[in-house]
């Protein structure tokens, strides 16, 4: 992982990459364009990648919880979790960690891969939220434009 992640940066030594990070001019975006070595990595079973994403995954479920606890669920009732941005792009490897983690906690969510894009659920979300009956032959239209755009 090291050295796909120095190649990337063109940089030679690990000491470089503080000043290759710190110096983009958004560096949070920069870092989370690498996270695609993280996640090639950890597929090949390298442990510190591996580590690397289940601390993440820790954290995403600590993120939820606090967003549940600001919500009113029903108890006994699966909340579903959309597992959508760049971090993850391998639907699976992310579903398997995170599924890990709520099954020792005992927490009631299921995650689930988008059917659309963000913009596109906002869109369908703003059309709920004024009362539109939404035609499955629209949703599956819409959500094809949405893939050719």
């Amino acid at each position: 992982m090291t050295t796909k992640v120095l190649k990337h940066c063109g940089v030679e030594n690990v000491p470089e990459l503080v000043h290759c990070v710190y110096s983009q001019e958004h560096p949070r975006t920069y870092i989370a364009s690498l996270s695609r070595y993280v996640e090639e990595s950890a597929l090949q079973k390298d442990p510190i990648a591996r580590e690397i994403i289940e601390t993440s995954c820790a954290q995403f479920i600590e993120a939820i919880e606090a967003c549940r606890k600001q919500t009113e669920w029903q108890k006994g009732m699966f909340i579903p979790v959309v597992l959508m941005g760049g971090v993850f792009t391998n639907f699976e490897l992310y579903e398997e960690l995170l599924s890990i983690i709520i099954a020792k906690k005992q927490l009631p969510y299921v995650f689930i891969a988008p059917k659309v894009s963000p913009v596109g659920g906002a869109v369908i979300g703003a059309l709920q939220r004024i009362e539109r009956t939404l035609a499955y032959t629209f949703l599956k239209q819409f959500s094809q434009e949405l893939k050719t755009h």
